[in-house]
Protein backbone atom coordinates (compact mmCIF):
# COMPACT_ATOMS: atom_id res chain seq x y z
CA UNK A 1 0.00 0.00 0.00
CA UNK A 2 1.26 3.47 -0.75
CA UNK A 3 1.61 6.13 1.90
CA UNK A 4 -0.79 9.03 1.49
CA UNK A 5 0.88 12.35 0.83
CA UNK A 6 1.14 14.50 3.92
CA UNK A 7 0.39 18.16 3.45
CA UNK A 8 1.75 20.84 5.73
CA UNK A 9 -0.91 22.95 7.38
CA UNK A 10 0.33 26.35 8.59
CA UNK A 11 -0.06 26.96 12.32
CA UNK A 12 -2.58 29.78 11.87
CA UNK A 13 -4.89 27.55 9.78
CA UNK A 14 -4.98 24.58 12.14
CA UNK A 15 -8.20 23.83 13.94
CA UNK A 16 -7.43 23.39 17.63
CA UNK A 17 -11.02 22.51 18.45
CA UNK A 18 -11.30 19.48 16.21
CA UNK A 19 -13.93 17.80 18.38
CA UNK A 20 -15.35 20.76 20.37
CA UNK A 21 -17.74 18.78 22.56
CA UNK A 22 -15.00 16.47 23.88
CA UNK A 23 -12.29 19.10 24.07
CA UNK A 24 -14.41 21.72 25.83
CA UNK A 25 -15.66 19.16 28.34
CA UNK A 26 -12.10 18.18 29.24
CA UNK A 27 -11.06 21.83 29.40
CA UNK A 28 -14.02 22.69 31.65
CA UNK A 29 -13.14 19.85 33.99
CA UNK A 30 -9.47 20.89 34.04
CA UNK A 31 -10.44 24.51 34.64
CA UNK A 32 -12.73 23.55 37.52
CA UNK A 33 -10.06 21.42 39.21
CA UNK A 34 -7.46 24.15 38.73
CA UNK A 35 -9.80 26.82 40.05
CA UNK A 36 -10.67 24.86 43.18
CA UNK A 37 -6.99 24.06 43.79
CA UNK A 38 -5.89 27.65 43.33
CA UNK A 39 -8.67 29.08 45.49
CA UNK A 40 -8.02 26.65 48.33
CA UNK A 41 -4.27 27.23 48.13
CA UNK A 42 -4.74 31.00 48.07
CA UNK A 43 -7.14 30.93 51.01
CA UNK A 44 -4.77 28.78 53.01
CA UNK A 45 -1.88 31.09 52.20
CA UNK A 46 -3.93 34.15 53.08
CA UNK A 47 -4.99 32.68 56.40
CA UNK A 48 -1.40 31.79 57.23
CA UNK A 49 -0.10 35.26 56.40
CA UNK A 50 -3.04 37.32 57.62
CA UNK A 51 -1.61 38.40 60.92
CA UNK A 52 -1.09 41.62 62.78
CA UNK A 53 2.54 41.74 61.70
CA UNK A 54 3.07 45.33 60.46
CA UNK A 55 5.30 44.29 57.55
CA UNK A 56 2.65 41.90 56.22
CA UNK A 57 -0.13 44.43 56.80
CA UNK A 58 1.72 47.05 54.75
CA UNK A 59 2.32 44.61 51.87
CA UNK A 60 -1.10 42.95 51.65
CA UNK A 61 -1.91 44.62 48.33
CA UNK A 62 1.29 43.31 46.75
CA UNK A 63 0.63 39.91 48.24
CA UNK A 64 -2.87 39.79 46.74
CA UNK A 65 -1.65 41.14 43.38
CA UNK A 66 1.04 38.45 43.28
CA UNK A 67 -1.57 35.80 44.04
CA UNK A 68 -3.82 37.10 41.26
CA UNK A 69 -0.90 37.12 38.81
CA UNK A 70 0.02 33.54 39.74
CA UNK A 71 -3.63 32.53 39.34
CA UNK A 72 -3.79 34.00 35.83
CA UNK A 73 -0.45 32.45 34.86
CA UNK A 74 -1.53 29.01 36.06
CA UNK A 75 -4.93 29.37 34.40
CA UNK A 76 -3.49 30.35 31.01
CA UNK A 77 -0.92 27.54 31.13
CA UNK A 78 -3.60 24.99 32.04
CA UNK A 79 -5.85 26.14 29.21
CA UNK A 80 -3.00 25.92 26.69
CA UNK A 81 -1.91 22.52 27.97
CA UNK A 82 -5.52 21.31 27.88
CA UNK A 83 -5.95 22.49 24.29
CA UNK A 84 -2.77 20.77 23.17
CA UNK A 85 -3.61 17.53 24.98
CA UNK A 86 -7.21 17.37 23.83
CA UNK A 87 -6.16 18.18 20.27
CA UNK A 88 -3.84 15.17 20.34
CA UNK A 89 -6.78 12.98 21.38
CA UNK A 90 -9.66 14.61 19.54
CA UNK A 91 -7.77 14.90 16.24
CA UNK A 92 -7.37 11.13 15.83
CA UNK A 93 -10.95 10.52 16.96
CA UNK A 94 -12.19 13.05 14.41
CA UNK A 95 -10.05 11.48 11.66
CA UNK A 96 -11.32 7.98 12.46
CA UNK A 97 -14.91 9.22 12.72
CA UNK A 98 -14.65 10.91 9.30
CA UNK A 99 -13.22 7.77 7.70
CA UNK A 100 -15.89 5.54 9.25
CA UNK A 101 -18.65 7.84 7.98
CA UNK A 102 -17.17 7.65 4.48
CA UNK A 103 -17.08 3.84 4.68
CA UNK A 104 -20.67 3.78 5.96
CA UNK A 105 -21.74 5.84 2.96
CA UNK A 106 -20.24 3.28 0.60
CA UNK A 107 -16.67 4.47 0.02
CA UNK A 108 -13.88 1.92 -0.09
CA UNK A 109 -12.01 1.89 3.23
CA UNK A 110 -8.54 3.40 3.12
CA UNK A 111 -5.80 3.31 5.73
CA UNK A 112 -5.51 6.26 8.08
CA UNK A 113 -2.39 7.84 9.48
CA UNK A 114 -2.27 10.14 12.47
CA UNK A 115 0.09 13.06 12.96
CA UNK A 116 3.38 12.54 14.73
CA UNK A 117 2.74 12.88 18.46
CA UNK A 118 -0.97 12.07 18.28
CA UNK A 119 -2.33 9.74 20.89
CA UNK A 120 -4.35 6.62 20.06
CA UNK A 121 -1.91 5.45 17.37
CA UNK A 122 -2.75 1.86 18.35
CA UNK A 123 -6.31 2.54 17.24
CA UNK A 124 -5.06 3.60 13.80
CA UNK A 125 -2.96 0.43 13.53
CA UNK A 126 -5.98 -1.74 14.42
CA UNK A 127 -8.16 0.12 11.92
CA UNK A 128 -5.52 -0.21 9.20
CA UNK A 129 -5.19 -3.92 9.90
CA UNK A 130 -8.98 -4.32 9.54
CA UNK A 131 -8.94 -2.28 6.32
CA UNK A 132 -6.16 -4.44 4.92
CA UNK A 133 -8.11 -7.61 5.68
CA UNK A 134 -11.29 -6.16 4.15
CA UNK A 135 -9.46 -5.07 1.02
CA UNK A 136 -7.79 -8.48 0.71
CA UNK A 137 -11.15 -10.27 0.98
CA UNK A 138 -12.92 -8.01 -1.56
CA UNK A 139 -12.56 -8.58 -5.27
CA UNK A 140 -10.91 -5.64 -7.03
Amino acid sequence: MSEPTKTYIPFYKRRFLVHPKLQLAVLAYTFFVALVTIVLTSLGSLLLHWTDDPTLTANRGWFLAGGAFCFLLILVSLILAGLILTNRVAGPIHRLETELKAVASGARPTPIHFRKGDLLSDLAEDYNHAVERLNDSRPS
